[in-house]
């Protein structure tokens, strides 16, 4: 999987980085794997780095990123919501 960074723009009063990555694989590559290049180009912690949207075409073996990073985990959990667990099965 390759990635590139195609555009980034400083939301300083949001706390955050967004990110448009664009990159190439054989096929779509998993959203934990994303996260953490992600991280790695934007030179932040896995933890703090939240992937907004993955678009790849059919039959494309292109695809963009869209990425959000934060600067710290207070701004994070202002503005992102938390996933919520299904319940049990009994």
């Amino acid at each position: 999987m390759e990635l590139k960074l195609s555009t980034k723009i400083e939301k300083k009063y949001l706390g955050r980085k967004e990110i448009v990555l664009k990159g190439s694989s054989p096929t779509t590559p998993s959203r934990v794997d994303l996260k953490e290049e992600a991280a790695k180009i934007a030179s932040a912690a896995p933890e703090l780095v939240v992937i907004k949207k993955v678009n790849q075409q059919f039959g494309k073996k292109t695809f963009e990123v869209e990425v959000y990073v934060y600067d710290d985990e207070k701004s994070m959990k202002e503005f992102e919501k938390e996933k919520k667990k299904a319940p049990a099965a009994a």
